[in-house]
């Protein structure tokens, strides 16, 4: 007997998709042998469309910094002038004539939490009111000789105190640049702690008559999470270098010494803070002291203290701003070179989805013990 394995043509493969006929003969199935096919190729063209668009992203990332690195890196080095792309703020210049020769004002917007973002990061894009869009919009403003004044529209609770630092210097090397230089300042829903101690650096300050301002002060925030690692038996480990590495760790309490050298950094930060307003504000230092306690301060009282000119809107803002520039001025934005990487982390889906997984930009927390200005 032939134990050898026939052939039965009734029989079919089913991952070769064909289907045996009655009196031979086979049709193929359209949802057979080509389905693994059709999956596979549909798996690896989705994987090379986003390796694509990755390469795109990382091209576009470093195109952009490059661009912008390059442009202030020569205009400092050789104070000439470049062809900076300005783009008139069609909101803020309605209603008003402009002309060719109208003085351009550069709208900054500064909203939200004063943090430092990295807008030039792989998936990082800064957002309306960014603050690190707002200090780079100011440095090139300072080697852009058609800017004549900066129009800060502040809208903030505040936020680090290096980095409120930092814009503010920028703002005093804008005026430096050029002496016929301004800043003027409109206030929002808020403008407190280190939102105004950036606004410290302008030269007319407009709040609206509902503005919540001042907190002039300093903060270190921290937890201790010790009572409740022993009720749940869990036990911190941690090998230090020095009896001060683990300062302001959740699991240990603060020794006096640690308390009196986190307060000694307070104070110390907070007397800038005030010397800045009152030299900022030409006030006297004890009277700024007087309410550097971190008060809120509704605008009228801030105005009456001297910590505001004027109360008023946008209106009152662009006055000021034609009466000090002696004609009415056109405000004007930067506009970037990042149109790719806004499109690519757009209203699509892979934007969506890039979104989804946490960009800085929309990061709004910091580690804890971090001085801030809130």
């Amino acid at each position: 007997m032939n134990d050898s394995p026939v052939s039965n043509p009734q029989q079919s493969d089913p991952a070769d998709g064909n289907v045996p006929l009655e009196g031979g003969g086979s049709v193929r199935h359209p949802g057979g042998g080509n389905r693994m096919g059709c999956l596979a190729y549909g798996c690896l063209g989705a994987v090379a469309c986003l390796v694509v668009q990755l390469l795109l992203l990382v091209w576009s990332a470093h195109a952009v910094k490059s661009r912008f690195s390059t442009l202030t890196e020569s205009m400092h080095a050789t104070g000439a002038s470049a062809p900076f792309r300005t783009t008139p703020s069609v909101p803020l210049n309605l209603g008003v004539e402009t002309t060719e020769e109208s003085p351009k004002v550069l709208h900054v917007p500064i909203r939200g939490t004063i943090l430092e973002t990295s807008p030039a990061g792989l998936l990082s894009l800064p957002e309306y009111g960014d603050p690190a869009l707002a200090l780079r919009s100011i440095s090139t403003a300072t080697v852009d000789p058609s800017i004549r004044a900066i129009f800060l529209d502040i809208d903030s609770p505040g936020g680090e105190v290096t980095y409120s630092d930092i814009v503010w210097k920028a703002l005093q090397n804008f005026k430096a640049a050029d002496t016929n230089r301004c800043v003027v300042a409109l206030f929002g829903s808020t403008a407190a702690s280190g939102a105004y101690y950036i606004a410290a650096a302008a030269d007319w300050i407009v709040a609206n008559p509902t503005t919540l301002t001042g907190s002039i002060g300093v903060k270190i925030d921290s937890f201790n999470l010790e009572q409740l690692m022993e009720k749940i038996g869990v036990q911190n480990v941690s090998l230090t270098s020095g009896a001060n590495k683990n300062i302001l760790s959740p699991f240990e309490p603060l020794t006096e010494e640690q308390q009196r050298m986190l307060q000694n950094i307070i104070d110390t930060l907070h007397t800038r803070f005030v010397k800045l307003v009152a030299d900022g504000r030409h006030l006297d230092e004890p009277a700024v002291r007087a309410l550097a306690d971190g008060r809120i301060l509704l605008a009228p009282e801030a105005q009456a203290a001297g910590l505001v000119d004027a109360l008023g809107y946008f209106a009152e803002a662009r006055a000021e701003l034609a009466r000090r520039l002696g004609a009415e001025p056109v405000f004007v934005t930067y506009t970037e070179t990042d149109s790719l990487l806004r499109q690519l982390l757009g209203p699509s889906p892979f934007g969506a989805s890039l979104r989804a997984a946490g960009l800085p930009a929309a990061w709004q927390g910091r580690g804890t013990g971090v001085p801030q200005y809130r």
